[in-house]
C-alpha cells in the first residue's frame, strides 16, 4: 500500500476528521462518524482532544463528484475555525502541485471498529469508526435531568405525554431515537423519518410549516402534546405546541432562559447574561429584565 500523502476516505454524506497528520509524519489517526450533525461534532472534537474536524455536509455549498456535499472545518475547541486559519488553508491550496491517493484503504463506516493500515512512506495509518451518538448522549446527561424528564413523560394519571418528532431523514435521526425512545420512553411510532438517507427520502429537509406539513397536520388533530422537526444537518428546528401552535425560535430561546433554574447544567455555572443576534426577537430581553440578568 503506497502513498506519499494523506489517503482520501472522503465519500459523500460521511463526516470525518484527521487529528495527527503533520509534516513530521506523526502517526496519522482518523475518526469517522456517520451520520453527524455539524453542531454535534463539537462534542467529539473536545472529548478526543484533536486538532480539528472536517465535516462533509449536505446543507451548504454543493460539491463532490455529484454536487452533493459541502465542506466545513472546525478547530480543537469544537467551533468553526477563525478567518486566519481558513486564509492559511486557502494559501496552501494555491501552492499544491500534486497529490496522491491511497486507494487500497477500504473501511466500512457503517460498522463501529478499529482499523490499522501500513502505508509506504508514512507508516501505520489508523481509522477508528466511533459511535458519535453515545458521546452526545453522555454530554446531554450532564446538562439535563433525564430521570425527571422520563417521569414527566409518563404524564399525570397514567396519561403519557406524547411528543411527535420528525427528523426528515436527516442526521438527527439516530440521536432522536436514542434520546426520546430509549431514554425518555416516547412511543416509537411518534418518531418520524429517523433513518438518515443521502437524498432525504426525496423530501426537502426544511423544518417549516410548508415542508413539514405532515407533522403540522397530525398536530392539528390535538392528540399530541408537542411536536418538533429538524433540518437535514440538525442545526435548525421547528417546535409546535398543542394543536400545532407554532413556537418561533426566538420564543424557544426565551422559554429556555426563563427556566434555566430547572436545568442542572445552569445550576452549576454563574449565568452572567443572555446572548442573541440582531434578528432575534426581544422576548429573551424581557426574561433577562425580569430575572435581572444582563441581556447581550
Amino acid at each position: 500500500m503506497s502513498s506519499d500523502r494523506l489517503p482520501s476516505l472522503m465519500e459523500p454524506f460521511h463526516q470525518l476528521h484527521s487529528s495527527t497528520y503533520e509534516v513530521d509524519k506523526r502517526q496519522p489517526l482518523m475518526y469517522v462518524y456517520f451520520p453527524l450533525s455539524p453542531p454535534i461534532i463539537s462534542t467529539p472534537l473536545r472529548n478526543l482532544k484533536v486538532d480539528g474536524g472536517i465535516i462533509l455536509t449536505a446543507s451548504h455549498n454543493p460539491g463532490g463528484p455529484k454536487g452533493d456535499f459541502g465542506i466545513k472545518f472546525n478547530c480543537e475547541n469544537g467551533g468553526p475555525v477563525p478567518d486566519h486559519v481558513t486564509d492559511a488553508i486557502h494559501k496552501i491550496t494555491t501552492e499544491i502541485s500534486s497529490y496522491s491517493i491511497c486507494r487500497d484503504i477500504n473501511v466500512d463506516t457503517g460498522i463501529i471498529g478499529h482499523h490499522e493500515f501500513d502505508v509506504d512512506g508514512m507508516g501505520k495509518y489508523i481509522v477508528d469508526v466511533i459511535d458519535s451518538v453515545e458521546d452526545y448522549v453522555e454530554l446531554m446527561k450532564t446538562i439535563f435531568d433525564f430521570p425527571s424528564m422520563r417521569e414527566y413523560m409518563k404524564g399525570l394519571g397514567g396519561n403519557q405525554l406524547r411528543i411527535l418528532i420528525d427528523s426528515m431523514h436527516g442526521a438527527t435521526g439516530p440521536y432522536v431515537s436514542t434520546i426520546f425512545n430509549d431514554l425518555l420512553g416516547c412511543v416509537g411510532t411518534d418518531l418520524l423519518r429517523t433513518v438518515p438517507k443521502p437524498d432525504f427520502g426525496g423530501c426537502h429537509p426544511d423544518p417549516n410549516l410548508t415542508y413539514a406539513k405532515d407533522l403540522v397536520d397530525r398536530m392539528r388533530v390535538g392528540e399530541v402534546d408537542m411536536g418538533a422537526a429538524f433540518d437535514g444537518d440538525g442545526d435548525r428546528n421547528m417546535i409546535l405546541g398543542k394543536s400545532a401552535f407554532f413556537v418561533c425560535p426566538s420564543d424557544s430561546l426565551a422559554v429556555i432562559a426563563n427556566h434555566i433554574d430547572c436545568i442542572p447544567y445552569f445550576k452549576n455555572i454563574n449565568v452572567a447574561g443572555f446572548a442573541r443576534s440582531m434578528p432575534t426577537a426581544v422576548a429573551v430581553d424581557l426574561v433577562a429584565k425580569k430575572k435581572r440578568i444582563e441581556g447581550i
